[in-house]
């Protein structure tokens, strides 16, 4: 199992879509923040607490759930058109272990690798200006914990698609189109006041996760500062990893039975 790691991670590694994609989040991040000294902030002033407070740390969220789908869906099927697993049987490798070694190579690509990305900015802008007065260090530290939960779900739905579809192209098709349609029907649900409508989706739920919501200006060593609640009451972080976990069984589950009894084109 460890060489068929290996061998889809390598595969993986050298896809040149994987490759742009990578580059492609971590430089989205570095064009925000140029974007802040572009309108008169300085970097000196560009704390993880501004990042997270101007909401731009949510707001790309998005692109880096395109980012996992991207990668996941190129782990998993990436070879798909090669019948890479006949030759996989035929060396003595049984379907159980093929399919795991996929899914642990589309997690470490969908969403170790991603999420580690999405919180960098977080951690230089850390070291280099503070942590900032406007939000609490500890609880967005939390926040970012819990958002491994739904990037679990998403990947394990982007693997289960790729499996299911045989291939990285139809699984990044259709994938992008559910990303979609989630967005539509909680956009929806969200304007009549349904709360619970942001578990739909797995992006919906992570954005909403790293979302500043409440705020409120306080006098702090005599300067005034917008300081948001970032609290995280403990039936949200329940709720997101119970319904991730379940969810990502169910998906995975999927992906097995599928992945069992069929060839690859």
């Amino acid at each position: 199992m460890i060489n068929i790691i290996k061998s889809v991670n390598y595969s993986t590694k050298r896809d040149m879509v994987a490759i742009l994609t990578i580059l492609t989040i971590i430089t989205i991040p570095v064009i925000c923040v140029i974007s802040f000294v572009y309108n008169g902030v300085k970097f000196s002033s560009i704390t993880p607490s501004i990042y997270y407070g101007n909401k731009t740390f949510s707001e790309i969220h998005i692109a880096y759930v395109i980012a996992s789908l991207i990668l996941a869906c190129k782990a998993v099927g990436g070879d798909a058109s090669d019948k890479t697993i006949n030759y996989e049987l035929l060396s003595g490798h049984g379907r159980t272990r093929s399919f795991i070694a996929r899914m642990i190579t589309g997690f470490l690509w969908g969403t170790v690798i991603v999420m580690l990305c999405e919180i960098l900015p977080l951690i230089y802008l850390g070291i280099i200006n503070g942590w900032g007065l406007e939000t609490d260090m500890k609880n967005i530290i939390i926040r970012c914990l819990i958002l491994v939960f739904p990037y679990i779900r998403t990947t394990a739905f982007f693997m289960m698609l790729a499996c299911v579809l045989r291939g990285s192209g139809k699984g990044i098709a259709v994938g992008y189109i559910s990303v979609m349609i989630d967005l539509i029907i909680w956009g929806i649900l969200f304007i009549m006041k349904y709360r619970w409508s942001r578990y739909i989706g797995g992006m919906v739920d992570g954005q909403m996760l790293i979302t500043p919501e409440n705020s409120k200006e306080k006098i702090i060593d005599g300067v005034r500062v917008t300081v948001f609640d970032t609290a995280l009451t403990g039936k949200e972080a329940l709720a997101t990893i119970i319904i991730s976990l379940v969810l990502t069984v169910i998906y995975i589950t999927i992906a097995y039975l599928n992945y069992k009894k069929s060839d690859r084109d």
